[in-house]
């Protein structure tokens, strides 16, 4: 517990030296710091009829950035003709020759159609397109969107080829990755790493932020807002404190063991065997039950602190994960970890019954180890927005990997 209250320490620390610069902190936590938010004033941004009062200029620096990022960066990104570039040298299409003043944006954009045979229920679904399809222009920009999340296996690839084949007759087809600091794509195994060349990377907290602050004069509520928020993320990853984030990842780590733990062992109390820690991992822990030796119960945090527990037997999933969501209160957080522990016996053993004691109902007091845990889920509860937002601006600095 003292190495927890140290750790919170330090957050409230950091947290008084950058303070958050707008009013009412929480509602603006609460409505804006997720990506369909963020997503949403993207799509308003790009589109030149907007109330932003910035005609095309946001949307031609925009597509001005992407033709940079990849022209001066040829051994990272892919060129060619239908691709965007910045300049007259080399294969793409220059971005100053779109009018774009019938430039549209879609939200939640959806691909018709599959790829091949056998790969009909894959990702469909594109965070935003940026369409100027007027016959004198031609441009589809894909743009996928990930503030606390990574691309899943096979979606760039998918919606690649599946763009590629919807908008073959326009002269540009151009892909955007966005993140908070420009990360780039995961590279899963069964992926093509070709393909995600074809992406470039852009960060909110420079590349947006660059974009927005090009425009002194405009002083609209909702770009003002954006320019303060992505200003203060922006600050927090420059920030010194380079052990904060994986401190607070340990720590919660740690307490989802600790509590975990406890209710299992409690669940299973007078059956043979018992839950012990057998490993920490990079992305979590992992637990085994004394009984079934070659199942192992894994642990792990989402890129947003949410928990995720699933059994795995010889790297095979013995069911879908159970997901435990971050920030809820003490209450509902101790009541949905003992529903879990219950679930768990239930999908980890072939014969749960011979595991699980009787009449083991869900725990209506408090035990020893949620006693000791509860200022920190109190804390962590009261602050969720703002820690998810402190892990992010540290994860582009290597400090945690997804």
């Amino acid at each position: 517990m003292e190495i927890s209250e140290n750790i919170l320490h330090q957050i409230d620390h950091f947290l008084l030296q950058h303070p958050f610069p707008l009013k009412e902190k929480e509602l603006v936590f609460s409505q804006c710091f997720n990506e369909t938010w963020f997503s949403n004033t993207l799509a308003w941004l790009l589109n030149p009829k907007g109330s932003h009062n910035l005609g095309i200029q946001f949307t031609k620096k925009f597509l001005e950035k992407i033709a940079r990022i990849r022209t001066e960066n040829p051994e990272k990104y892919a060129r060619k003709e239908t691709l965007l570039k910045w300049g007259k040298k080399g294969r793409g299409v220059s971005s100053k020759t779109f009018s774009l003043k019938n430039a549209a944006t879609v939200r939640e954009f959806y691909f018709a159609g599959s790829i091949e045979r056998g790969q009909e229920g894959g990702p469909r679904y594109c965070d935003i397109m940026l369409l100027d399809l007027d016959t004198s222009d031609g441009l589809a920009v894909v743009i996928e969107n990930k503030l606390f999340t990574s691309n899943r296996p096979g979606q760039l690839e998918s919606y690649y080829l599946l763009a590629e084949k919807s908008f073959k007759r326009a002269k540009v087809r151009e892909y955007l990755y966005l993140t908070l600091f420009g990360l780039p794509p995961l590279q899963h195994g069964d992926g093509t790493p070709r393909l995600l060349k074809e992406w470039v990377c852009m960060s909110w907290c420079h590349d947006i932020l660059e974009i927005l602050n090009s425009f002194p004069d405009n002083r609209h509520e909702e770009v003002v807002r954006l320019q303060k928020m992505l200003s203060w993320m922006a600050e927090l990853g420059k920030a010194s404190s380079s052990n904060l984030a994986l401190n607070l990842h340990t720590m919660l780590l740690q307490s989802t063991a600790v509590l975990l733990l406890e209710e299992l062992n409690r669940l299973g109390e007078g059956k043979p065997g018992e839950w012990h820690l057998h490993r920490k991992s990079d992305h979590g822990i992992v637990l085994i039950h004394t009984s079934a030796p070659k199942r192992l119960l894994f642990a792990e945090l989402l890129p947003n602190l949410s928990l995720v527990v699933q059994s795995r037997s010889s790297n095979r999933a013995l069911y879908e994960k159970i997901y435990i969501p971050f920030g809820l209160n003490s209450d509902q957080y101790f009541n949905i970890l003992d529903i879990t522990a219950r679930n768990i016996y239930h999908l980890h053993f072939q014969k749960p019954d011979r595991y699980l004691a009787d009449r083991r109902r869900m725990n209506s007091s408090v035990t020893p180890a949620k006693k000791r845990m509860l200022p920190v889920i109190e804390y962590l509860s009261r602050h969720k927005y703002m820690l998810q937002i402190i892990l992010a601006t540290f994860k582009f600095r290597g400090e945690i990997q997804s």
